[in-house]
């Protein structure tokens, strides 16, 4: 961090590493790349956007966020804007098990799934319907045992500010033979389909099948690279915050906080020391 020729780092550490190590770089005047999730709290979360907005001249910071950079992704969102529409959206992710013992469902280290995980699928409804979610109610399955912890059996529901509404249907327990996600989004008339980021069916006044291949990552790194010369980020900095403020108030939601407003104005006035 304190080599003045390296200009831009990429942050790839456990994940109650990422908040500390993005605000040392951005302190550092460091262009980030930081693997999901950016943080895990909203304490980090405050301290990162205060480095940032009171910057004179902010580094890039992006965050692993690859879904939207996908060819899939690009293909429902310009079907979908193009009716101007708000979306009713559904994502179903059969997540598999991660062992309770795993570093990840640490919730010091890791943060557990929803905040590790999740945060892809909030980035990708948001980049879809072209609006911030507004609010999230979470609700987990009515069992905990040792193998699998309830909320890795999760349905989360968003409001977003342009009307849109979409769902996260996290599914720890689905059969392995299930593709991982499935991503369907609705509005004025017509539907796409995201089937596991191999295919994008969508349906007007008639269907059209896309074939496709990848989530996003080498786009998502290439977008990063070119931000470092144009100054423009992949992801406006405001974006960055609503996920990852969707993704902790979804984990205050399961803890048994009802519905969580997310006010990214007001979090973003209380940062800006």
């Amino acid at each position: 961090m304190s080599d003045d020729s390296t200009d831009a780092v990429f942050i790839a550490t456990r994940h109650d590493r990422h908040g500390p190590e993005t605000l040392e770089a951005l302190r550092a005047g460091k262009h980030v790349f930081v693997e999901k999730p950016l943080c895990l709290s909203r304490d980090e979360l405050r301290a990162i956007a205060g480095a940032f907005l009171n910057s004179n001249e902010p580094p890039v910071l992006m965050v692993g966020f690859n879904r939207r950079f996908s060819k899939a992704a690009a293909a429902a969102r310009k079907f979908l804007e193009e009716t101007g529409h708000p979306l009713v959206m559904n994502y179903t992710v059969a997540a598999g098990r991660i062992p309770v013992d795993h570093w990840t469902q640490d919730p010091v280290q890791g943060g557990g799934r929803i905040l590790g995980e999740v945060c892809h699928f909030i980035d990708l409804m948001q980049f879809v319907s072209g609006s911030e979610p507004v609010s999230v109610r979470a609700a987990a399955l009515g069992r905990n045992d040792e193998a699998v912890p309830a909320r890795d059996n999760s349905i989360l529901l968003f409001e977003f500010s342009n009307g849109s509404v979409g769902t996260v249907s996290y599914v720890a327990d689905a059969s392995k033979k299930v593709p991982k996600e499935r991503f369907e989004a609705s509005g004025g008339g017509r539907t796409a389909v995201i089937d596991n980021f191999a295919r994008v069916d969508l349906f007007g006044s008639r269907k059209v099948t896309v074939r496709c291949r990848g989530k996003g990552h080498e786009e998502e790194v290439a977008a990063f690279i070119d931000s470092l010369y144009s100054g423009r980020p992949p992801i406006a900095f405001r974006s960055l915050v609503a996920t990852t403020l969707a993704a902790i108030a979804s984990e205050e939601s399961l803890s048994g906080g009802g519905t969580m407003a997310i006010d990214v104005d007001a979090f973003l006035g209380s940062s800006d020391g």
